[in-house]
């Protein structure tokens, strides 16, 4: 019965919502002010806009990119998109409201040329869709209500839906990579857990992603890392998978805790470790290459044949621009590695001092 209730009501809408009122012209909208706005370019270097970016150029502070993310979340864009998140990849052509005090080349002044949705013309006349329409939703509801009712007589009781089934120890993800989880470090400071988040991968560059070990050895990978352990099984990824960036966040001395571990693995994997600055507060492990900022990191991965991974604090602007773009550059042989109070990346590690996620 509840489902005749809804065709029902669906038939009256059908019925009736058909000759809508056109608004009179004291009624119409006011013209909207002026706003300044960005439009966002076509890739660099294969490298996309990012909020943090446009926020760096325009307001001198890449921290406010939420406001640009307030001001424009779930906006229709000119290609049918919304940014729903700051994960939202920024397509070409889209417009991006900014708050009142930005300024700078590239930031525009006026009303934004909103994509304008297209409505049916309404007509007083009574032609012939105006019943023709109705009718074939009446039509189209009865036929709809017979086949349920038949169904109903043949359709066998339905059985629960199968629980989702962890994939086997050691096996490759497959399709889009969406990964969040909590962990148990494997070493540092007691009575801390890893908010793990892996959202998306660069398919093209061949490399494993993650997989859960239980007791079998590591899959071949070319940046290998075991970041930590959850009910028996240690997750590892492969950093040559990162989309852009790998961050890891949270308080200071476990996050760089975090990050001394995954370098002491990736030296005894043969990887080359650059470490710009005083990232690891003068704890940075032998072996490790230190290079004073990351354009001088740049100049040492171009040097280097074999797989480079770059480990730095917080960066900004071109600094980046240029730390995110490094991973396609290079075709995923070197990957930044972002450690403090940093933003997160889609790719990222969040230290937290809580109580253990196992018993």
């Amino acid at each position: 019965m509840k489902l005749v209730r809804i065709l029902v009501v669906l038939c009256a809408a059908l019925l009736f919502g058909q000759g809508q009122p056109v608004l009179p012209a004291s009624a119409a909208p006011a013209s909207p002010a002026p706003v300044r706005y960005w439009v966002v370019g076509e890739p660099r270097d294969g490298q996309r806009e990012y909020l943090y970016q446009i926020a760096m150029l325009t307001l001198a502070d890449g921290n406010r990119y939420l406001e640009i993310l307030d001001l424009n979340r779930d906006r229709l864009q000119p290609d049918g998109g919304r940014l729903t998140d700051a994960l939202t990849p920024l397509r070409p052509g889209w417009i991006l409201e900014l708050p009142p005090d930005a300024q700078g080349p590239g930031v525009r002044t006026g009303v934004p040329p909103v994509p304008q949705r297209s409505r049916p013309k309404t007509s007083t006349g009574g032609g012939v869709l105006t019943y023709l329409l109705p009718a074939v939703g009446v039509s189209v509801a009865v036929l709809v209500l017979g086949l349920l009712r038949r169904a109903r007589r043949v359709t066998p009781a339905s059985t629960p839906p199968m629980a989702s089934v962890p994939a086997t120890a050691g096996e490759p993800p497959s399709g889009s990579i969406q990964l969040i989880t909590d962990l148990e470090p494997m070493t540092g400071e007691p009575g801390h857990r890893l908010g793990v988040r892996l959202l998306g991968a660069d398919h093209d560059a061949g490399a494993r992603q993650y997989a859960w070990l239980e007791h079998d050895a590591a899959p071949q990978a070319q940046l290998p890392v075991v970041l930590g352990h959850l009910a028996g099984r240690r997750l590892m990824l492969d950093l040559a998978a990162v989309p852009d960036i790998l961050t890891i966040t949270g308080r200071a001395v476990p996050a760089r805790s975090l990050a001394i571990d995954l370098i002491d693995q990736l030296n005894r994997a043969g990887v080359t470790v650059v470490v710009v600055g005083d990232v690891l507060a003068g704890e940075a492990p032998a072996g490790t290459t230190p290079v004073p900022d990351f354009p001088a990191a740049n100049t040492v991965v171009d040097q280097l044949p074999g797989p480079v991974v770059v480990v730095c604090g917080g960066l900004r602007g071109a600094q980046l621009a240029m730390a995110r773009s490094l991973a396609t550059r290079t075709r995923h042989r070197a990957v930044p590695m972002l450690v403090g109070e940093v933003i997160r990346a889609r790719w990222s590690v969040t230290v937290n001092r809580v109580r253990s996620v196992t018993t």
